[in-house]
């Protein structure tokens, strides 16, 4: 069964958001609406946010704060110095957060987050 809820994908880079349009008309994907824009610009707000190699979890948090309603999620893929960053933002901001181990990279996690608030 194809997954069918609405979805929205923020890309700046040109070449990417093409590749994305490509791929999302291929896939049929009819509920996936592909903005090229930067992420700062959004004025939307979203029940799960995904951001991947795109700054440290600190700066993500502040992209991410404007766009959580009640209740949001943020999955965010992190590399090996993923404690290092959990620490740094924990100094700014109050969350609850969830590791999950990647599957890919040893030394890596997903690091979900929910209830941000800035400090």
């Amino acid at each position: 069964s194809q997954i069918t809820t609405p979805m929205t994908l923020i890309e700046r880079d040109q070449r990417k958001c093409a590749f994305l349009a490509e791929a999302i008309r291929i896939c049929g994907f009819s509920h996936v609406t592909l903005l090229n824009s930067d992420v700062t610009n959004s004025q939307s707000r979203y029940h799960v946010i995904m951001a991947r190699a795109l700054a440290s979890l600190d700066i993500l948090l502040g992209f991410t704060e404007p766009m959580i309603m009640e209740n949001s999620i943020c999955l965010f893929p992190k590399g090996k110095s993923y404690a290092n960053e959990l620490h740094e933002a924990q100094g700014r901001w109050n969350f609850d957060y969830q590791l999950t181990p990647s599957l890919t990279q040893s030394d890596s996690t997903i690091i979900s987050i929910s209830n941000l608030k800035k400090k």
